[in-house]
């Protein structure tokens, strides 16, 4: 049940959380291990049941894991740190495709970039999660699809753009797009930023140089912004 499998026992190499304390909990951490251990990605999905189809489809490779009823927290990503070397690994994201999933999705790309240089997300079917997809596809085919990533970076991207989409056929509104997104790509890990300035000229019809001047003229701001990292640990936006 729900509550079941909001209570099952999870890892941490530094300090056990509270056991009702679902803001440090991740379910499957603890089940996936050995996988994990063994160099398996982490898979962050939204609930139990996906975590567990996640590992199940491709045992060995990916192992699921998911927050216990709140959102991905900054402590979440800590304690699978703790567990996993995400920074060799990478992360994929596997957040259901509604609103609510694509902002879960948003949040947690800025959560784990401080840590994590490869951070990728899964395209699953319209109105479907990844315990529906292994249901009614079977694990090879759900396999298949989690198999189909792309960067996380573009959906972060695309979300700033898409709030301006009624007026990107106007010149003024490609240019508030640009001002407006600018400083989210400026915030990205360096690794990220030249694919993000391709996609975004493409997308809004400006040439290359246009955006890259915008990206470079937000940058002092942006990382005056940045909380100082952890001792040995990268901010997002600067270099390691």
């Amino acid at each position: 049940t729900k509550t079941q499998a909001q209570t099952s026992p999870n890892i941490s190499t530094a300090r056990a959380p509270s056991l009702h304390d679902k803001g440090e909990m991740l379910f499957g951490l603890w089940e996936a291990r050995q996988e994990i251990a063994a160099g398996a990605r982490p898979v962050i999905v939204e609930g139990p049941f996906d975590a567990i189809a996640v590992t199940t489809a491709c045992a060995g490779r990916y192992a699921g894991v998911a927050p216990c009823g709140t959102a991905l927290t900054a402590e979440q990503v800590r304690t699978l740190r703790q567990v996993a070397d995400i920074r060799h690994t990478g992360v994929l994201v596997a957040f259901d495709p509604d609103t609510a999933g694509r902002r879960a999705a948003i949040r947690a790309y800025h959560l784990l970039t401080p840590y994590c240089d490869e951070v990728t997300a899964v395209i699953l079917p319209p109105g479907q999660d990844p315990a529906q997809v292994f249901s009614e596809r079977g694990p090879g085919a759900f396999a298949a699809i989690l198999n189909r990533t792309h960067p996380l970076a573009d959906l972060v991207t695309d979300a700033e753009v898409d709030r301006w989409s009624r007026w990107l056929g106007f010149a003024e509104g490609q240019i508030n797009a640009l001002r407006a997104t600018a400083p989210v790509i400026a915030a990205m890990p360096p690794a990220h930023v030249a694919r993000q300035v391709a996609r975004l000229a493409h997308r809004l019809g400006l040439d290359h140089a246009t955006v890259t001047e915008a990206i470079t003229d937000v940058l002092p701001e942006v990382v005056a912004k940045t909380a100082p990292a952890s001792p040995g640990e990268r901010a997002p936006g600067m270099q390691s």
